[in-house]
């Protein structure tokens, strides 16, 4: 049940891209979100006229909008983020030798949360700082940056980014002891400081050139106030990590077979076939 005065006092009297809570008044478990549906929606009354409803284009905004009925349980959680370790960050440093980057995170929108600065030594980047972010359960925004910032004196530069989805960290960093995993990093090519390049760095789904990897820990648990920052990792974090094999390097091999190719272009001084 929605009210419909929240969309007629809105501007134009309308709501575009709006995340809609299903739920079934009827069942048992009446207080648990059913799904989400998108919509958008104008109201009119005496003397308005209709308004015209926009397609959603470009990727998911950093802030959802979402309206969900009271009768809806809501329970809220603290994540917890652990940046163990960087490796392979391409070097983008012009006045020292090595790499001197940070990391920061953006959900839901607000002020985002960043670590130290830190060096990158032997192609390695040791941060062991952890995000503190509060999330809510229904998931009201799924989506989860980290951007990869190359520090310096002047301005600093993004180096790429990679998204998380917050449903399936709550998934697994429920379970006991939380869960680790590497993630790739993806941005633009780095000569590149364009609009289109811009765009690579925020969205690594458009993004072409892979910038190294990074360890991640993700612990998940319930709690009535969580809090939003950065604090030092706990350094049992890192000792399990080494302990269970992820910090070591593994050599895989990969076989590919191709079969054709259709309607191939022809070769020219760039490439060929």
């Amino acid at each position: 049940m929605y009210d419909l005065s929240s969309i007629y006092f809105n501007e134009n009297n309308k709501v575009e891209h709006v995340w809609v809570g299903l739920e079934n008044p009827d069942a048992e478990d009446f207080e648990n979100m059913k799904g989400l549906l998108m919509i958008s929606a104008n109201v009119t009354g005496p003397k308005d006229n209709a308004q015209k409803l926009e397609v959603q284009t470009g990727p998911e905004p950093e802030k959802m909008n979402m309206l969900m009925s009271p009768s809806i349980k809501r329970t809220f959680n603290q994540r917890t983020i652990s940046i163990i370790e960087g490796h392979n960050l391409p070097e983008y440093g012009t006045f020292s030798a090595s790499l001197e980057c940070y990391f920061k995170v953006f959900y839901g929108g607000g002020n985002p949360v960043k670590t130290d600065v830190h060096n990158q030594i032997n192609k390695k980047v040791p941060v062991n700082q952890k995000f503190l972010l509060p999330v809510q359960t229904p998931v009201l925004q799924d989506r989860l940056v980290i951007e990869v910032y190359d520090w310096n004196l002047t301005s600093d530069t993004i180096i790429g980014s990679l998204i998380l989805s917050t449903k399936k960290l709550i998934a697994e960093g429920s379970k006991p002891g939380g869960f680790y995993m590497w993630r790739s990093i993806y941005g633009s090519p780095p000569d590149n400081t364009n609009a289109h390049a811009d765009a690579m760095n925020k969205n690594p789904n458009m993004a072409s050139d892979w910038k190294g990897m990074v360890l991640l820990h993700i612990d998940v648990e319930e709690e009535d106030k969580p809090k939003k920052g950065m604090e030092t990792m706990d350094p049992e974090i890192k000792t399990r990590a080494i302990e269970e094999g992820y910090m070591e390097y593994m050599n895989y091999e990969m076989m590919v077979e191709i079969g054709q190719g259709v309607t191939l272009p022809k070769p020219d001084h760039n490439y060929k076939i």
